[in-house]
């Protein structure tokens, strides 16, 4: 379940080095994209955006609350769950099945 709202917005540059290193606000937009595409076949392992805003570069989405963390944090420390494979595996077989040419109900799409 989720009882919290997760706010994100993408500056016009790599946070860490500023504003030296420009980056694109686009990027927001694509994870946006991405994130509602996952969450449509892999709810479970995937947070719910609910709002996107091009203009203002920010989302709001769904809180994951434990044992949902951002796999970056257990890679950086090497301390992966027994449940991390699994899910990591469920979510990509969904994901890139669900959005590939594959699961296309039109024939046409080969």
């Amino acid at each position: 379940g989720s009882h919290g709202v997760v706010v994100k917005q993408a500056r016009p540059y790599v946070r860490c080095v500023g504003e030296s290193w420009p980056l694109t606000l686009n990027r927001m937009r694509r994870e946006a994209s991405a994130l509602r595409e996952e969450f449509a076949v892999c709810p479970e392992h995937t947070p719910e955006v609910y709002v996107y805003d091009e203009k203002m570069s920010v989302m709001a989405m769904q809180y994951l609350r434990p044992p949902h963390t951002i796999a970056r944090k257990l890679l950086y420390t090497g301390s992966t769950p027994d449940f991390f494979g699994p899910h990591v595996a469920e979510f990509l077989a969904k994901t890139l099945f669900m959005t590939s040419r594959l699961a296309s109900a039109n024939d046409e799409a080969f």
